[in-house]
Protein backbone atom coordinates (compact mmCIF):
# COMPACT_ATOMS: atom_id res chain seq x y z
CA UNK A 1 0.00 0.00 0.00
CA UNK A 2 1.15 3.59 -1.03
CA UNK A 3 1.75 6.94 1.17
CA UNK A 4 0.48 5.03 4.47
CA UNK A 5 1.71 5.92 7.87
CA UNK A 6 1.61 2.94 10.93
CA UNK A 7 0.20 4.64 13.90
CA UNK A 8 1.98 2.86 16.98
CA UNK A 9 0.22 0.36 18.54
CA UNK A 10 -0.62 1.65 21.86
CA UNK A 11 1.14 0.28 25.10
CA UNK A 12 -1.66 0.07 27.24
CA UNK A 13 -3.70 -2.86 28.20
CA UNK A 14 -7.05 -1.70 28.26
CA UNK A 15 -9.74 -4.82 29.87
CA UNK A 16 -13.23 -4.00 28.56
CA UNK A 17 -16.20 -6.42 28.58
CA UNK A 18 -17.71 -6.55 25.51
CA UNK A 19 -21.73 -5.73 25.58
CA UNK A 20 -24.95 -8.22 24.52
CA UNK A 21 -25.81 -6.46 21.49
CA UNK A 22 -24.74 -3.81 18.67
CA UNK A 23 -26.76 -1.11 20.51
CA UNK A 24 -24.72 -1.38 23.37
CA UNK A 25 -21.63 -2.58 21.74
CA UNK A 26 -18.41 -1.26 23.59
CA UNK A 27 -15.93 1.39 22.49
CA UNK A 28 -12.49 -0.43 21.22
CA UNK A 29 -9.52 1.47 21.38
CA UNK A 30 -6.37 1.90 19.08
CA UNK A 31 -4.04 -1.12 21.03
CA UNK A 32 -5.03 -3.89 22.88
CA UNK A 33 -8.73 -4.98 23.92
CA UNK A 34 -9.46 -7.68 26.26
CA UNK A 35 -12.87 -9.81 25.46
CA UNK A 36 -14.29 -11.49 28.43
CA UNK A 37 -16.41 -14.82 28.15
CA UNK A 38 -18.39 -14.73 25.28
CA UNK A 39 -22.17 -14.52 25.77
CA UNK A 40 -23.49 -11.39 23.80
CA UNK A 41 -27.49 -12.71 23.04
CA UNK A 42 -26.84 -10.91 19.72
CA UNK A 43 -25.71 -12.55 16.48
CA UNK A 44 -24.07 -11.22 13.83
CA UNK A 45 -26.76 -10.47 11.36
CA UNK A 46 -25.99 -10.49 8.38
CA UNK A 47 -23.86 -13.43 9.78
CA UNK A 48 -20.18 -12.73 7.36
CA UNK A 49 -19.30 -16.40 7.71
CA UNK A 50 -22.16 -17.33 5.26
CA UNK A 51 -24.36 -18.24 7.76
CA UNK A 52 -23.42 -20.95 9.91
CA UNK A 53 -25.87 -22.65 12.12
CA UNK A 54 -23.90 -23.15 15.25
CA UNK A 55 -23.29 -20.01 16.54
CA UNK A 56 -25.38 -19.30 19.96
CA UNK A 57 -23.43 -16.09 21.45
CA UNK A 58 -21.30 -13.21 20.22
CA UNK A 59 -19.35 -10.24 21.75
CA UNK A 60 -20.14 -6.83 20.51
CA UNK A 61 -17.10 -3.71 19.97
CA UNK A 62 -17.79 -0.69 18.00
CA UNK A 63 -14.91 1.77 16.57
CA UNK A 64 -14.71 5.28 14.54
CA UNK A 65 -12.01 5.63 12.47
CA UNK A 66 -9.72 8.52 13.25
CA UNK A 67 -8.67 9.44 9.50
CA UNK A 68 -9.55 7.45 6.36
CA UNK A 69 -7.05 4.56 5.95
CA UNK A 70 -7.06 1.34 6.95
CA UNK A 71 -7.96 -0.93 10.45
CA UNK A 72 -6.47 -4.12 11.40
CA UNK A 73 -8.56 -6.29 14.34
CA UNK A 74 -6.18 -9.28 15.22
CA UNK A 75 -6.65 -12.22 17.95
CA UNK A 76 -3.40 -13.50 16.61
CA UNK A 77 -1.51 -13.07 19.09
CA UNK A 78 1.26 -14.83 21.89
CA UNK A 79 -0.90 -14.45 24.94
CA UNK A 80 -4.27 -15.68 23.15
CA UNK A 81 -2.16 -19.15 22.12
CA UNK A 82 -4.34 -22.02 21.14
CA UNK A 83 -7.75 -19.81 21.39
CA UNK A 84 -9.75 -20.39 18.30
CA UNK A 85 -11.44 -17.29 17.61
CA UNK A 86 -13.62 -15.71 14.66
CA UNK A 87 -14.16 -12.42 13.79
CA UNK A 88 -16.79 -10.54 11.88
CA UNK A 89 -16.76 -6.87 10.75
CA UNK A 90 -19.76 -4.56 9.70
CA UNK A 91 -20.90 -1.39 9.20
CA UNK A 92 -23.78 0.59 8.81
CA UNK A 93 -26.71 1.25 11.44
CA UNK A 94 -27.35 -1.00 13.95
CA UNK A 95 -30.79 -1.86 12.25
CA UNK A 96 -29.09 -2.24 8.71
CA UNK A 97 -25.36 -3.36 8.62
CA UNK A 98 -23.12 -4.70 6.03
CA UNK A 99 -20.35 -6.96 6.04
CA UNK A 100 -17.36 -5.47 5.43
CA UNK A 101 -14.96 -8.66 6.60
CA UNK A 102 -14.64 -12.11 8.27
CA UNK A 103 -12.19 -14.40 9.31
CA UNK A 104 -11.49 -17.70 11.05
CA UNK A 105 -7.62 -18.58 11.10
CA UNK A 106 -5.21 -15.98 10.66
CA UNK A 107 -3.67 -19.25 8.97
CA UNK A 108 -3.69 -22.72 9.24
CA UNK A 109 -0.79 -22.85 12.27
CA UNK A 110 -2.65 -19.63 14.18
CA UNK A 111 -6.18 -20.06 14.79
CA UNK A 112 -6.29 -16.19 15.91
CA UNK A 113 -8.53 -14.08 13.34
CA UNK A 114 -7.30 -11.22 11.85
CA UNK A 115 -9.37 -8.33 9.52
CA UNK A 116 -7.95 -5.14 7.47
CA UNK A 117 -10.15 -3.39 5.90
CA UNK A 118 -10.40 0.08 3.96
CA UNK A 119 -11.98 2.63 6.65
CA UNK A 120 -13.47 5.83 5.89
CA UNK A 121 -12.72 8.84 8.52
CA UNK A 122 -15.72 9.33 10.73
CA UNK A 123 -17.08 6.56 9.61
CA UNK A 124 -18.20 3.52 12.64
CA UNK A 125 -17.44 -0.59 12.29
CA UNK A 126 -18.23 -2.89 14.44
CA UNK A 127 -16.12 -5.96 15.53
CA UNK A 128 -18.35 -8.86 16.26
CA UNK A 129 -16.51 -12.04 18.07
CA UNK A 130 -18.43 -15.44 17.87
CA UNK A 131 -18.22 -18.64 19.79
CA UNK A 132 -18.50 -20.98 16.74
CA UNK A 133 -15.37 -22.50 18.29
CA UNK A 134 -14.96 -21.20 22.02
CA UNK A 135 -16.78 -18.60 24.48
CA UNK A 136 -13.43 -18.61 26.54
CA UNK A 137 -11.80 -15.10 26.65
CA UNK A 138 -8.54 -13.43 24.58
CA UNK A 139 -7.51 -10.12 23.65
CA UNK A 140 -7.24 -8.47 20.34
CA UNK A 141 -5.28 -5.58 19.05
CA UNK A 142 -6.79 -3.04 16.91
CA UNK A 143 -4.18 -0.55 14.92
CA UNK A 144 -5.27 2.00 12.07
CA UNK A 145 -3.17 2.49 9.13
CA UNK A 146 -3.39 6.20 7.69
CA UNK A 147 -3.82 6.80 4.01
CA UNK A 148 -2.99 10.55 2.55
CA UNK A 149 -6.66 11.01 0.79
CA UNK A 150 -5.75 14.08 -1.82
CA UNK A 151 -7.50 16.85 -0.79
CA UNK A 152 -5.97 19.84 -3.34
CA UNK A 153 -6.54 20.92 -6.66
CA UNK A 154 -5.89 20.40 -9.84
CA UNK A 155 -6.07 16.66 -9.34
CA UNK A 156 -5.70 13.83 -12.07
CA UNK A 157 -6.88 10.17 -11.03
CA UNK A 158 -5.71 7.07 -12.96
CA UNK A 159 -6.17 4.37 -9.88
CA UNK A 160 -2.78 3.53 -10.10
CA UNK A 161 -2.51 3.76 -5.96
CA UNK A 162 -5.07 0.63 -5.12
CA UNK A 163 -4.94 2.10 -1.44
CA UNK A 164 -6.05 5.42 -2.38
CA UNK A 165 -9.25 3.97 -4.11
CA UNK A 166 -9.39 1.69 -1.43
CA UNK A 167 -9.59 3.88 1.78
CA UNK A 168 -10.49 7.30 -0.14
CA UNK A 169 -13.23 6.48 -2.12
CA UNK A 170 -16.75 5.39 -1.04
CA UNK A 171 -19.00 3.05 -3.23
CA UNK A 172 -22.60 2.63 -2.43
CA UNK A 173 -25.10 -0.34 -3.57
CA UNK A 174 -27.90 1.70 -4.38
CA UNK A 175 -29.46 -1.52 -5.45
CA UNK A 176 -28.90 -3.76 -2.74
CA UNK A 177 -26.97 -6.67 -4.73
CA UNK A 178 -23.71 -6.81 -2.69
CA UNK A 179 -22.39 -5.58 -6.26
CA UNK A 180 -21.05 -2.38 -6.81
CA UNK A 181 -17.91 -0.92 -8.07
CA UNK A 182 -14.72 -2.18 -7.59
CA UNK A 183 -10.56 -2.19 -8.65
CA UNK A 184 -9.81 -3.54 -11.98
CA UNK A 185 -7.09 -4.25 -13.85
CA UNK A 186 -6.21 -4.61 -17.76
CA UNK A 187 -3.14 -4.70 -19.58
CA UNK A 188 -1.00 -1.61 -20.17
CA UNK A 189 -3.32 0.39 -21.89
CA UNK A 190 -1.53 3.72 -22.20
CA UNK A 191 1.81 2.39 -23.05
CA UNK A 192 3.92 3.44 -20.65
CA UNK A 193 4.67 -0.22 -19.44
CA UNK A 194 2.55 -0.51 -16.82
CA UNK A 195 -0.77 -2.38 -15.88
CA UNK A 196 -3.30 0.22 -15.72
CA UNK A 197 -6.46 0.13 -13.31
CA UNK A 198 -9.81 1.52 -13.47
CA UNK A 199 -13.29 1.55 -11.91
CA UNK A 200 -15.67 -1.17 -12.36
CA UNK A 201 -19.29 -1.15 -12.43
CA UNK A 202 -20.18 -4.52 -11.63
CA UNK A 203 -23.27 -6.50 -13.88
CA UNK A 204 -25.96 -7.13 -11.42
CA UNK A 205 -27.24 -10.36 -12.62
CA UNK A 206 -30.74 -10.24 -10.06
CA UNK A 207 -32.10 -7.01 -11.68
CA UNK A 208 -32.25 -3.50 -11.81
CA UNK A 209 -28.84 -1.62 -11.25
CA UNK A 210 -28.11 1.15 -8.99
CA UNK A 211 -24.66 1.70 -7.79
CA UNK A 212 -22.39 4.72 -6.66
CA UNK A 213 -18.85 5.59 -6.79
CA UNK A 214 -17.59 8.57 -4.61
CA UNK A 215 -14.26 10.86 -5.08
CA UNK A 216 -12.56 11.89 -2.23
CA UNK A 217 -13.36 15.03 -0.89
CA UNK A 218 -11.64 18.12 -2.18
CA UNK A 219 -12.21 21.80 -1.30
CA UNK A 220 -13.94 24.18 -3.73
CA UNK A 221 -14.32 28.32 -3.73
CA UNK A 222 -17.71 29.64 -3.79
CA UNK A 223 -18.24 31.28 -7.28
CA UNK A 224 -15.09 29.62 -9.08
CA UNK A 225 -15.78 27.39 -12.20
CA UNK A 226 -14.37 23.99 -12.34
CA UNK A 227 -13.63 22.04 -15.14
CA UNK A 228 -14.14 17.95 -14.71
CA UNK A 229 -13.31 15.24 -17.28
CA UNK A 230 -14.05 11.75 -16.70
CA UNK A 231 -12.82 9.31 -19.08
CA UNK A 232 -15.35 6.07 -19.16
CA UNK A 233 -16.74 2.92 -21.58
CA UNK A 234 -19.06 0.60 -20.83
CA UNK A 235 -19.33 -3.10 -22.51
CA UNK A 236 -21.33 -6.02 -22.46
CA UNK A 237 -23.86 -4.30 -22.38
CA UNK A 238 -27.12 -2.86 -24.10
CA UNK A 239 -27.07 0.30 -23.00
CA UNK A 240 -26.20 1.93 -19.41
CA UNK A 241 -27.85 5.22 -17.68
CA UNK A 242 -24.27 6.79 -16.77
CA UNK A 243 -24.54 10.38 -14.66
CA UNK A 244 -21.78 12.58 -12.88
CA UNK A 245 -22.58 14.41 -9.69
CA UNK A 246 -21.01 16.74 -7.49
CA UNK A 247 -21.81 16.36 -4.13
CA UNK A 248 -20.98 17.54 -0.68
CA UNK A 249 -21.18 14.09 0.98
CA UNK A 250 -20.63 10.61 -0.39
CA UNK A 251 -24.61 9.58 -0.43
CA UNK A 252 -27.19 9.33 -3.16
CA UNK A 253 -29.16 11.44 -0.09
CA UNK A 254 -26.80 14.08 -0.12
CA UNK A 255 -27.93 17.57 0.94
CA UNK A 256 -26.07 18.96 -1.69
CA UNK A 257 -26.25 17.48 -5.29
CA UNK A 258 -25.70 19.02 -8.96
CA UNK A 259 -25.78 16.60 -11.80
CA UNK A 260 -23.22 17.73 -14.24
CA UNK A 261 -23.08 15.14 -17.43
CA UNK A 262 -26.15 12.73 -18.19
CA UNK A 263 -25.43 9.81 -21.04
CA UNK A 264 -28.76 7.84 -20.98
CA UNK A 265 -28.45 4.20 -22.60
CA UNK A 266 -24.30 4.68 -23.39
CA UNK A 267 -22.88 1.73 -24.84
CA UNK A 268 -19.56 0.48 -25.93
CA UNK A 269 -17.12 2.45 -28.27
CA UNK A 270 -14.38 -0.34 -29.30
CA UNK A 271 -14.28 -4.03 -28.91
CA UNK A 272 -10.65 -4.62 -27.67
CA UNK A 273 -9.72 -3.60 -24.07
CA UNK A 274 -6.88 -1.47 -26.39
CA UNK A 275 -9.80 -0.31 -28.36
CA UNK A 276 -12.12 0.33 -25.27
CA UNK A 277 -9.74 2.90 -23.88
CA UNK A 278 -8.73 4.52 -26.91
CA UNK A 279 -11.95 5.42 -28.27
CA UNK A 280 -13.47 5.88 -24.47
CA UNK A 281 -15.92 8.67 -23.69
CA UNK A 282 -14.23 12.04 -22.10
CA UNK A 283 -16.71 14.76 -22.09
CA UNK A 284 -15.89 17.93 -20.62
CA UNK A 285 -18.29 19.15 -17.84
CA UNK A 286 -18.45 22.38 -15.58
CA UNK A 287 -19.86 22.94 -12.21
CA UNK A 288 -19.62 26.07 -10.39
CA UNK A 289 -19.15 25.93 -6.82
CA UNK A 290 -22.61 27.83 -4.57
CA UNK A 291 -19.92 27.98 -1.55
CA UNK A 292 -16.87 27.22 -0.41
CA UNK A 293 -16.75 23.66 0.88
CA UNK A 294 -15.33 20.18 0.54
CA UNK A 295 -17.17 18.53 -2.67
CA UNK A 296 -17.06 15.20 -4.08
CA UNK A 297 -17.42 14.00 -7.69
CA UNK A 298 -19.16 11.06 -8.24
CA UNK A 299 -20.26 8.47 -11.19
CA UNK A 300 -24.11 7.45 -10.99
CA UNK A 301 -24.32 4.03 -13.01
CA UNK A 302 -28.14 2.71 -13.74
CA UNK A 303 -30.54 -0.19 -15.86
CA UNK A 304 -33.26 -0.80 -15.70
CA UNK A 305 -32.47 -4.81 -15.85
CA UNK A 306 -29.59 -7.24 -16.15
CA UNK A 307 -27.11 -5.79 -18.03
CA UNK A 308 -23.02 -4.90 -18.83
CA UNK A 309 -19.95 -3.33 -16.93
CA UNK A 310 -18.90 0.21 -16.70
CA UNK A 311 -15.58 1.29 -16.54
CA UNK A 312 -14.62 4.81 -15.29
CA UNK A 313 -10.50 4.77 -16.78
CA UNK A 314 -9.69 8.25 -14.75
CA UNK A 315 -11.13 11.59 -14.42
CA UNK A 316 -9.22 15.43 -13.78
CA UNK A 317 -10.37 18.50 -11.75
CA UNK A 318 -8.95 21.69 -12.36
CA UNK A 319 -10.02 25.56 -11.32
CA UNK A 320 -10.91 27.82 -14.68
CA UNK A 321 -10.08 31.15 -13.77
CA UNK A 322 -12.34 33.56 -14.54
CA UNK A 323 -12.23 36.54 -16.34
CA UNK A 324 -11.60 38.94 -14.15
CA UNK A 325 -8.86 36.80 -11.93
CA UNK A 326 -6.91 36.82 -15.22
CA UNK A 327 -7.32 40.29 -16.92
CA UNK A 328 -4.05 40.71 -15.69
CA UNK A 329 -2.72 37.75 -17.50
CA UNK A 330 -4.52 36.85 -21.02
CA UNK A 331 -3.50 33.97 -21.90
CA UNK A 332 -3.03 33.48 -26.48
CA UNK A 333 -1.64 29.99 -27.78
CA UNK A 334 -0.63 29.87 -31.21
CA UNK A 335 -0.53 27.82 -33.88
CA UNK A 336 -3.86 25.99 -33.09
CA UNK A 337 -3.66 23.22 -34.45
CA UNK A 338 -0.34 22.62 -34.21
CA UNK A 339 1.90 19.88 -35.38
CA UNK A 340 5.29 20.70 -33.58
CA UNK A 341 5.33 24.02 -31.41
CA UNK A 342 2.82 25.46 -29.43
CA UNK A 343 3.43 28.93 -28.34
CA UNK A 344 1.90 30.90 -25.22
CA UNK A 345 2.07 34.47 -25.36
CA UNK A 346 0.74 36.51 -21.86
CA UNK A 347 0.21 40.12 -20.39
CA UNK A 348 2.32 38.97 -17.51
CA UNK A 349 5.29 36.27 -17.04
CA UNK A 350 4.13 32.83 -16.81
CA UNK A 351 5.69 30.48 -14.60
CA UNK A 352 4.50 27.04 -15.37
CA UNK A 353 3.05 25.46 -18.27
CA UNK A 354 1.23 21.72 -18.08
CA UNK A 355 -0.08 19.74 -20.88
CA UNK A 356 -3.01 17.46 -20.27
CA UNK A 357 -4.67 14.47 -22.31
CA UNK A 358 -8.21 13.96 -22.19
CA UNK A 359 -7.80 11.18 -19.97
CA UNK A 360 -6.86 14.15 -17.51
CA UNK A 361 -3.36 12.53 -17.63
CA UNK A 362 -0.21 14.81 -17.49
CA UNK A 363 1.90 14.58 -20.27
CA UNK A 364 4.38 17.69 -20.56
CA UNK A 365 5.28 19.91 -18.00
CA UNK A 366 7.87 22.67 -17.56
CA UNK A 367 8.55 25.51 -16.04
CA UNK A 368 8.90 29.16 -17.41
CA UNK A 369 9.61 32.76 -16.20
CA UNK A 370 8.87 34.85 -19.27
CA UNK A 371 5.55 36.61 -20.95
CA UNK A 372 6.33 34.15 -24.28
CA UNK A 373 6.67 30.25 -23.69
CA UNK A 374 7.01 27.49 -26.54
CA UNK A 375 5.81 24.40 -25.66
CA UNK A 376 7.07 21.17 -27.78
CA UNK A 377 4.14 18.70 -28.56
CA UNK A 378 5.64 16.57 -31.69
CA UNK A 379 5.90 13.91 -29.39
CA UNK A 380 2.37 14.02 -28.97
CA UNK A 381 -0.38 11.73 -30.59
CA UNK A 382 -2.99 13.57 -32.56
CA UNK A 383 -6.08 14.82 -30.78
CA UNK A 384 -7.72 17.26 -28.77
CA UNK A 385 -5.01 18.16 -25.18
CA UNK A 386 -5.39 20.44 -22.45
CA UNK A 387 -2.97 23.23 -21.74
CA UNK A 388 -2.80 24.81 -18.17
CA UNK A 389 -0.31 27.75 -17.81
CA UNK A 390 0.59 29.53 -14.00
CA UNK A 391 1.50 33.04 -13.41
CA UNK A 392 1.98 33.40 -9.70
CA UNK A 393 -1.39 31.39 -7.93
CA UNK A 394 -3.72 32.47 -10.78
CA UNK A 395 -4.44 29.34 -13.38
CA UNK A 396 -5.63 29.39 -16.78
CA UNK A 397 -6.98 26.46 -19.30
CA UNK A 398 -6.98 26.30 -22.90
CA UNK A 399 -7.72 23.41 -25.34
CA UNK A 400 -5.62 22.59 -28.54
CA UNK A 401 -5.30 20.28 -31.03
CA UNK A 402 -2.27 18.23 -31.93
CA UNK A 403 -2.02 17.40 -35.52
Amino acid sequence: MKKITLLALCAFWFPVQAQNNCNSALTAVAGINQVGMITGTQLPNPDCSDDDPFINAANWYRFTATQSGFITISSNLPQNAGVDTRLHVLSGDCSALTCVGFNDDASINMPGSQVTFPAIAGTTYYFVWDDYWTNEAFSFTLSEDIVNCPSTLPYVEDFSDTGIFDACYVRVDGDGSGLSFALGQSPDLNGDGIEDNAAVNILNPGGAKNDWLFSPEFLFEQGATYEIIPFFNVFDTDGEDIRFVIADQPSSGALFMQEIGSFLQTVSVGETEQELYDQAYAPVMEFVAPATGNYRFGMNVTTPAPNGFAVLFGYSITQIMNTESWNTAVVRLFPNPTSGTLNLSASQSLDEVSVYNLLGQKVHAQTASAQTVAVDVSALSAGTYIVRARSGQNWTNAKFVKQ
